[in-house]
């Protein structure tokens, strides 16, 4: 019987998430290379300038990669049955001390989103008032860091905290217990991917 070559699996997408500015961006690059998550992190200007929450709808609508299905299967490759994306939430990332109170709570509650083609996969997570406050909050940090400080501090932080896949539940039970973010969603679900798909 002669030698047949079967194409590898697809390595589908698993995830996308829309990151506020710098600092978001920093965790989810240090996330994605340390337990090779197969996600798209997307920012604006490499995250030297910031997407608001009152922004949010227009940018994810306006961007030629976002703004419909059929352009997030054709630039991700995420699974998709019966038109619908398996396995592959839109996180989106944001700061809510750029906003109003209604804003934010449409925000968190994901009415933002209602009536768009994004509204069954947006997973909106956020840092009341920002990530720097909810990080010192949960005692990662002792002081708000600079913003000349914050990428060596991220970067320790995450190194320290996140230095296996174990860290990851341990790095989730932490955050539950700060009130300024649900970002432990985040956390959880890429503890979730990386045992069901990057082992």
């Amino acid at each position: 019987m002669p030698n047949r070559r079967f194409p590898p699996p697809v390595n589908y997408c698993r995830a996308i998430v829309i990151v506020h500015g710098k600092s978001e961006l920093l965790m989810m690059e240090y996330l994605k290379r340390k337990f090779r998550i197969n996600i798209v992190i997307i920012s604006n200007c490499n995250g030297r300038s910031s997407i608001q929450v009152n922004g949010l709808l227009k940018f994810i609508l306006s961007n030629t990669k976002l703004k419909s299905l059929s352009a997030v299967k054709k630039e991700f490759i995420p699974n998709v049955q019966d038109n619908k994306l398996i396995d592959c939430p839109i996180f989106t990332i944001m700061d809510l001390d750029d906003c109003n109170e209604r804003e934010a709570a449409l925000y968190k509650s994901g009415e933002m989103f209602k009536g768009t083609w994004v509204e069954d996969y947006v997973i909106p997570i956020w840092f009341s008032p920002h990530f720097d406050e909810a990080m010192k909050n949960a005692k990662f940090v002792d002081k708000l860091p600079s913003d000349k400080e914050k990428g060596k501090v991220y970067a320790d932080l995450f190194q320290k905290e996140l230095a296996g896949l174990k860290d990851l539940d341990e790095f989730k039970k932490k955050l539950e217990k700060c009130k300024n973010t649900n970002i432990e969603e985040l956390v959880e679900y890429c503890a979730y991917v990386v045992k069901k798909y990057e082992k």
